[in-house]
């Protein structure tokens, strides 16, 4: 399998990708009302805020997590 390597990205673009990866990973779980859940899944991605967001779930609720996905554009991320 050839992958290419992704090309290295300038502070400004990170800085803007970690803001809309923030915004993507908004917490909706954080408010008075109790949710129960039996597992916590994430679509495999490379947005940290979203990686964060449902690892501290999974330990907090002390529930399984299952990361999806198949090969794709962050499978570089997770080497």
């Amino acid at each position: 399998m050839n992958i290419t390597p992704f090309p290295t990205l300038s502070t400004a673009t990170i800085d803007a990708i970690n803001v809309i990866g923030q915004w993507l990973a908004q917490d909706d779980f954080s408010g008075e009302v109790p949710y129960q859940a039996d597992c916590v899944i994430l679509a495999g991605n490379a947005v940290m805020p979203t990686i964060d967001a449902a690892c501290k779930i999974a330990r907090d609720q002390q529930i399984p997590l299952l990361i999806s996905g198949g090969i794709g554009h962050s499978d570089n991320f997770f080497v």
